[in-house]
């Protein structure tokens, strides 16, 4: 349970530095890669400059960072796999039924029917939950 407890903690951050990412040009299949790359790094991450999907990610600020890469790894394995990203986060939500990560699934889900700016709506999501 604690993992899935310290993965619902990451999802906030994460979120926000992936709709960061996503402004920069990156998909959210490319900051869902560079997630399941990730490492931890002491240099904040300064928005004004350009960066990559990997150094927004790592400016999550959790210096352990299972289990976000380990289970964003296999949700990139899964849609390599099945060529569904939907069917890899539901595979996800499944081994870590968090709150925060079912909200972010319902966020994703709507996105792909309705459209619009994902980037946009990641952000708000990821401000929201930080301050539950």
């Amino acid at each position: 349970m604690f993992e899935v407890e310290q993965f619902d903690r990451q999802i906030p951050h994460l979120i926000i530095a992936w709709s960061k990412a996503m402004r920069g040009g990156y998909s959210i299949v490319q900051v869902m890669e560079a997630t399941a790359q990730m490492e931890r790094t002491q240099q904040p991450l300064d928005t004004q400059n350009e960066f990559t999907a990997l150094q927004a990610v790592e400016s999550v600020p959790y210096a352990d960072v299972n289990p976000a890469a380990a289970q964003f790894a296999q949700v990139v394995r899964e849609f390599k796999e099945t060529g569904s990203l939907l069917t890899a986060l539901e595979n996800l939500q499944q081994r870590l039924p968090g709150s925060n990560l079912a909200l972010v699934m319902d966020t994703i889900k709507a996105h792909r029917q309705v459209g619009g700016n994902l980037a946009d709506i990641l952000e708000v999501l990821g401000l929201v939950l930080a301050q539950r």
